[in-house]
């Protein structure tokens, strides 16, 4: 058996509540990106409470102690709209330096930080895309680009088409 903590237990407890408010109430055509949202925050919780091993190989002694780079992706995840979010202000958030952040970042995620920010991002705006009728300029700022035709870009190279041709190609 495993014991969740306060903190914890808390927090799956708050997006479980704000899931059901969502499902329930509707009256947003946004709700399914919320509820994916806050589906996803949990599943990442629970991985990081689990640690990601397999059955069996869970060291109970330190299920719950805080990983600094669990506090990151965190950190990443709540503040992904903020068009100013770069490694350098993640450094100075979390009082590190750029190299040493890069190299635990990378071997935890197996992704560098720009390259894990823009991929959720996109990821994101394809939602939205898939799941809203929010124009290509509101998914650019709720997305965190810094304008429309980086984020056409990146959309793009990352998608083979732009977010207009693929919102087309959805629907």
């Amino acid at each position: 058996h495993f014991i969740m903590s306060t903190r914890y237990a808390v927090q799956v407890d708050n997006w479980l509540e704000q899931l059901s408010h969502e499902l329930t109430c509707q009256d947003c055509l946004h709700w399914r990106v919320w509820a994916r949202s806050y589906l996803s925050e949990m599943v990442f919780l629970l991985g990081a409470v689990y640690q990601l091993k397999p059955a069996g190989t869970v060291n109970h002694t330190g299920l719950f102690e805080k990983n600094p780079l669990t506090e990151i992706v965190n950190y990443i995840h709540e503040n992904m709209n903020d068009k100013d979010l770069t490694v350098e202000k993640i450094c100075r958030q979390f009082a590190t330096n750029k190299t040493t952040l890069q190299n635990r970042f990378k071997q935890y995620t197996k992704m560098t930080i720009a390259a894990y920010i823009r991929a959720n991002r996109l990821s994101l705006a394809r939602g939205l895309l898939d799941n809203t009728g929010m124009n290509i300029s509101e998914i650019t700022d709720r997305t965190g680009f810094g304008d429309i035709s980086g984020f056409e870009r990146a959309f793009h190279r990352n998608y083979g088409m732009t977010p207009s041709e693929y919102r087309q190609y959805k629907h």
